[in-house]
C-alpha cells in the first residue's frame, strides 16, 4: 500500500479505512520463538562461497546388515 501511494497509483488523500474493515488484515502478527541464552555466542559456520552441487557426493551402496540384525 505505502509503495502504491509513493508511486501515485492511489491518490494520498483518498481514506484507505473502508479497504480494511472487512477479511483478513493486511499484516498479521506471530509469536516469536526465542533461543536459549547459551546458544547466544555459539560459533557457527559461515558460507562465503557459493553452493557447489558438484561437491555434494552420495552414497549409493545398499545399506549392510547389522550383526545384530536378525531379520
Amino acid at each position: 500500500m505505502i509503495s502504491l501511494l509513493n508511486r501515485g497509483i492511489i491518490p494520498k488523500d483518498v481514506d484507505l479505512t473502508p479497504a480494511f474493515e472487512k477479511g483478513a488484515p493486511p499484516v498479521q502478527f506471530r509469536g516469536m520463538k526465542f533461543h536459549d541464552k547459551a546458544e547466544m555466542h555459539a560459533k557457527n559456520e559461515v558460507h562465503t562461497e557459493k553452493f557447489n552441487r558438484n561437491s555434494i557426493r552420495f552414497d549409493l551402496q545398499p545399506p549392510t546388515r547389522r550383526l545384530d540384525d536378525t531379520s
